[in-house]
């Protein structure tokens, strides 16, 4: 997932249950994600490619949407 949001760093190795975690926030009238990496009990901020730590919302959604399937396409893979 991290590769898929363009945050991964070279080098860096995946630790076992390791978490991604999405804050949706709001700040007057408009909503936004914030991304964090949590790795042996550190978190750290994850800036999404193509967008600012404080990601609008609407601008997030076109950055996964190629990332997103359909209950049908899952259904597909998993029963194959």
């Amino acid at each position: 997932m991290i590769v898929s949001l363009g945050a991964y760093v070279p080098g860096t190795l995946v630790g076992f249950a390791s978490t991604i975690f999405f804050e949706l926030r709001k700040r007057n009238t408009i909503n936004y994600i914030n991304a964090f990496y949590r790795n042996d009990g550190v978190l750290t901020p994850i800036t999404i490619a193509g967008c600012d730590f404080d990601c609008n919302l609407s601008d997030f959604k076109n950055i996964v949407s190629n990332l997103i399937i359909t209950v049908e396409e899952w259904y597909d893979v998993c029963e194959s």
